[in-house]
């Protein structure tokens, strides 16, 4: 575990959902989720321990004079635009946690040379359960929404992110001509049985050959989460690998339940390009025991070996 909820006093059961950056001086941030707000930590090793920043308070924060998000802000996810020196933050909005369709996307904004100080979009929420609801035509409406990564192909910004509906989580691609607007197109059909979790897509290019690779987590409510692998040359459409990256440790008791929302630390101008460090990619994940907490965040070090993870 690099990032463990017992290190935040404010935070002692929930430290997961990563959303790793890198910039230019070479650290390495990472924004996770708390129980409502989220929380920095940041890496001067590149990327292998971590320190909690902010002193150790949180980076964004639910306000009550935005309705949308009046009780969290949680599950973000994070890319670093270089030629603005600026991190765009994605994260989940709630009014009413126990409401179905409360839950809303949010962007916000840093400047990389001060990346605790986030500005939120006055465009917010850039999605809401409903909008996603009425672009696929749903006869009820979907809830839990999240973004869970962007990158840009051809002129434009493709984002993913994942809801459920019917009992069944969905993984979605949006698309965005800038980081303040997402326009719902469609789902990615690889995994539709009831009570199925897809969470956490993570998208990077390999800078060998081309091929885009996903990392995701998919479960069931109640069983253990692992996290699988699927591969594409468009980013649009996937082929799954049955085989699975990881699955929980039967060894380390913080992870023997579920692992799961994976991300990637990635650059370069398409927000797509691993970082290798040592000939080794970034892999960060959502770790927890049996019962979900206390949840915290692990490393997993790949090798690209022939465009594979």
């Amino acid at each position: 575990m690099v990032i463990s909820p017992a290190r935040n006093p404010k935070e002692p059961l929930e430290q997961y959902v990563p959303a790793p950056v890198m910039l230019p001086d070479g650290s390495v941030w990472v924004y996770v989720k708390g129980g409502t707000s989220i929380y920095a930590w940041r890496s001067t090793d590149g990327g292998k321990s971590f320190a909690l920043a902010n002193a150790g308070e949180p980076v964004l924060s639910p306000e009550q004079n935005l309705p949308w998000e009046g009780t969290a802000t949680v599950e973000p996810a994070a890319v670093y635009e270089e030629e603005a020196d600026t991190i765009h933050l994605y994260y989940k909005g709630a009014s009413n946690l126990g409401a179905l369709g409360s839950w809303g996307c949010g962007h916000a904004t840093a400047r990389g040379s001060d990346p605790t100080k986030f500005a939120k979009d006055p465009k917010n929420p850039l999605l809401t359960a409903e909008t996603v609801s009425r672009a696929f035509d749903f006869a009820g409406v979907a809830s839990d929404l999240v973004i869970s990564d962007v990158i840009r192909k051809d002129g434009r910004l493709v984002f993913y992110g994942t809801f459920e509906y019917a009992e069944t989580f969905h993984l979605f691609l949006g698309s965005g001509a800038s980081y303040s607007e997402v326009r719902p197109e469609s789902i990615i059909l690889f995994n539709g049985l009831p009570k199925t979790v897809v969470q956490g897509p993570t998208v990077f290019r390999d800078p060998k050959t081309g091929m885009y690779w996903m990392v995701f987590a998919s479960g069931s409510h109640k069983d253990q989460r692992i996290l699988r692998t699927a591969c594409s040359w468009d980013a649009m459409s996937w082929a799954v690998d049955p085989e699975p990256l990881l699955t929980p440790s039967p060894t380390e008791r913080w992870e023997g339940g579920r692992v799961y929302c994976p991300a990637m630390l990635k650059t370069g101008p398409g927000h797509d390009q691993p970082v290798i460090i040592d000939g080794k990619v970034l892999l960060y994940y959502s770790g927890s025991p049996e019962g979900g907490v206390p949840a915290g965040v692990g490393l997993l070090l790949l090798g690209l070996l022939g465009g594979k993870v």
